[in-house]
């Protein structure tokens, strides 16, 4: 345990018995799968009650003071240092609305920055520019590829914003929007793309010229992105999906996020500091497993099990094992270990 240990108290500064405390939560999330304190009470300290463990875990979650700053640093260990693609999006269920910001990795979005809203639906300009700001204050506006994101992140203020930033962006567009150039030219943007071969506009949009890329991907959808770059291609949009497949990692194909009872922002927003950890500890070790033990479909030719999933049940085996087989579970541990060799051992970049 002592690689995870040391890194947690080095990167978050947080006493000993915290840090203890802390191993043991996301451990149990893992066996779990679910972030649920109801559940994870059941298991988190057997020498206790549930019902006791319960009232431990309320004020755990009510006096841990966590600097998300030190956190956002911790979570980028496990991405190599180099230009990084940002993804941006939100869930939302019942009354909690979470705005995030991902870095890809590897094929898989990595949590780094995230902002519980107080508020239902879209996010405004000022609510982007605070969580971009936070991430330039934190790592440069030179650990930047290029920003990505979804239809809802568009805007007059928001893209003049970017560009004063230098930060190349890849943001989808509305098919109703109406682009323009320099002369009489107006046209909607679903009338320049109706047809199935890719194009690419030098246009104006929001009184900007941006590259405007797309194509139609059947009789009803189309995907229109526009960009300030000569040198992001359409196909480089894909890279946004990562996120939505971190989302489903949260909810039902991991820990269950939906399934909480907290209403309190404070309180979600440490909850998804645990969680976000504890997916990225899945992702290390499913990464490892996948080029070793995992079975390739033939129709397809992937995995059958995604890396995330892959890495969860090993890790989870592992847990139950550590003190039968604490050798394997140390090496799990590993994977806290920065700038290490990911393909000789379990460890981290």
């Amino acid at each position: 345990m002592q690689s995870l240990f040391s890194t947690l108290r080095e990167e978050l500064q947080l006493p000993t018995k915290k840090i203890e405390y802390f191993i043991s939560f996301i451990e149990s999330i893992i066996q779990k799968e679910s972030v649920n304190l109801d559940q994870i009470a059941g298991i988190i300290n057997p020498k206790n009650t549930k019902k006791s463990n319960y009232r431990i875990l309320q004020r755990f979650f009510k006096d841990f003071n966590l600097i998300f700053t030190y956190f956002s640093k911790l979570l980028m260990r496990f991405i190599p240092e180099g230009k990084r693609i940002l993804i941006i999006d939100r869930t939302e269920w019942k009354e909690i609305n979470i705005f995030f910001l991902c870095v890809e990795y590897q094929g898989v979005g990595i949590p780094i920055l995230w902002e519980c809203l107080d508020k239902k639906g879209c996010t405004n300009t000022l609510e982007r520019i605070d969580l971009l700001q936070d991430y330039l204050n934190i790592f440069g506006k030179e650990s930047i590829n290029y920003l990505t994101a979804d239809r809802e992140f568009i805007g007059r203020d928001w893209f003049n914003w970017l560009n004063s930033q230098g930060i190349k962006f890849l943001i989808r567009i509305k098919s109703n929007f109406i682009l323009k150039n320099d002369f009489s030219y107006k046209k909607k943007v679903k009338g320049i793309f109706r047809y199935y071969s890719p194009k690419t506009k030098i246009l104006k949009l929001f009184g900007t010229e941006l590259r405007i890329m797309g194509k139609r991907i059947n009789s009803k959808d189309l995907l229109i992105v526009a960009t300030n770059s000569d040198e992001l291609a359409l196909e480089d949009y894909s890279t946004r999906w990562l996120i939505e497949s971190m989302f489903s990692c949260f909810k039902k194909r991991g820990f269950d996020l939906e399934s909480i009872k907290m209403t309190d922002n404070y309180k979600i927003d440490k909850l998804i500091a645990f969680i976000s950890i504890t997916y990225c500890w899945c992702i290390k070790a499913g990464k490892i497993f996948k080029t070793k033990d995992s079975k390739i479909r033939k129709d397809t030719g992937y995995s059958r099990k995604s890396t995330f999933k892959i890495g969860l049940e090993s890790v989870s085996i592992s847990i139950i094992q550590k003190h039968s087989k604490p050798k394997k579970y140390l090496k799990f541990i590993n994977v806290f270990e920065p700038h290490s060799n990911e393909s000789s051992h379990f460890v981290v970049a």
